[in-house]
């Protein structure tokens, strides 16, 4: 069915060419990682879920990073991703933030978010995602639990665009970080 069960009790990095999913269908990713971190690349558009009796990915001693990668690849967070102690990364040019990410709430952790190509433009807006453009709305931003959030990067070239009121709930620190304009 293309879904990944991943369970663990040691650090996790899948970092090849893995492709949950297939013909088309977007795979589903579930992970529960013990002790360590998880670090997993896709090839194509997941989806973070339910697979079998595993919900949401769960890492309580470590960092999460998941990616899309692939031009335009969506990354749809459906279910809770908790990195107890650490931090968690999102890199995907689109992302349907649509359940809570949770990390450390000690000073110095922090929930990033940045496009897989450099070009995409980032956009808080409320709008639809679309190709080329990685869209954060008001309701998914408030689904970041952790002293910061980080959006963009060093290599973004594609530039940060503010189409509406960015006003945290659930964050005390927004970082904006480009190499566009």
């Amino acid at each position: 069915t293309g879904s990944l069960d991943l369970t663990s009790g040691g650090s996790v990095s899948l970092t090849g060419a893995n492709v949950v999913g297939n013909n088309g269908v977007t795979g589903t990713l579930a992970a529960s990682v013990t002790s360590g971190g998880l670090l997993f690349k896709n090839a194509a558009s997941f989806t973070v879920g339910t697979v079998g009796p595993t919900i949401g990915v769960v890492v309580p001693l470590g960092t999460v990073v998941l990616e899309a990668s692939g031009i335009d690849s969506l990354l749809t967070v459906s279910q809770n991703v908790t990195a107890a102690t650490g931090n968690v990364v999102y890199i995907a040019d689109n992302l349907a933030h649509n359940a809570v990410t949770t990390t450390s709430g000690a000073l110095g952790n922090y929930a990033k978010v940045h496009p897989a190509t450099a070009g995409t433009v980032i956009e808080f807006s409320s709008a639809a995602d679309a190709p080329g453009v990685l869209r954060l709305s008001s309701t998914e931003l408030n689904n970041f639990s952790t002293p910061m959030l980080k959006v963009g990067g060093n290599t973004n070239t594609g530039g940060i665009v503010v189409q509406e009121v960015v006003a945290p709930r659930s964050f005390s620190a927004l970082s904006l970080m480009t190499a566009g304009t």
